[in-house]
């Protein structure tokens, strides 16, 4: 159960502050007479403190890295008045780096390979200023290797997956619309995504 005080100074600023009974506080916005709104980074009984959203007059947004009591710090997206979008780097007792998004003013977005102590380095999505977008082939410690998708200037679509029991799966879609689907059977000889496959009318297998 939360409970919502609104507080208005001379200035005509409210505040609503919801405090719950469990002792942990959480502030959802702060409006200043510029209209300026803020998150204030907010304290539960565990020590972690959050920020979900920044914003000031200028229409920056902005997430403060916030700390848990694992000394754990997380950034979503930071963005400036010139539209710049960064994602800071933390890291995480055992050492973990992840980045999500980085954008720069020409649009370009890149994901930054991140590693953690295991070795495993992943990347999701990366886009260059010509619209490119390319998926790191990643692998953990078992040697698995994920790529969700990757997107060339044809507009080409490839998707490709590979799990621990060796099964391959590949979609692709070129810009006429045809979908296709590669299948590599796993260590049952199972085929997987046949049905998808059937439905579009392409199948391929490779062994």
């Amino acid at each position: 159960m939360g409970r919502c005080i609104v507080v208005s100074d001379v200035s005509g600023m409210d505040r609503c502050i919801v405090v719950s009974v469990s002792g942990m506080g959480r502030c959802i916005v702060v409006s200043d007479v510029s209209g300026m709104g803020r998150c204030i980074v907010v304290c539960v009984v565990s020590g972690m403190g959050r920020c979900i959203v920044e914003s000031d007059a200028g229409g920056v947004y902005r997430c403060i890295v916030v700390s848990d009591v694992s000394g754990m710090g997380r950034c979503i997206v930071v963005s400036d008045m010139s539209g710049i979008d960064r994602c800071i780097v933390v890291s995480d007792m055992s050492g973990v780096y992840r980045c999500i998004v980085v954008s720069d003013v020409s649009g370009m977005g890149r994901c930054i390979v991140v590693s953690d102590v295991s070795g495993m380095g992943r990347c999701i999505v990366e886009s260059d200023a010509g619209g490119v977008y390319r998926c790191i082939v990643v692998s953990d410690m078992s040697g698995m290797g994920r790529c969700i998708v990757v997107s060339d200037v044809s507009g080409m679509d490839r998707c490709i997956v590979s799990d621990m029991s060796g099964m391959d799966r590949c979609i692709v879609s070129d810009m006429s619309g045809m979908d296709r689907c590669i299948v590599v059977s796993d260590m049952s000889s199972m085929d997987r995504c046949s049905d998808w496959c059937k439905r579009y009318g392409q199948v391929y297998y490779i062994t």
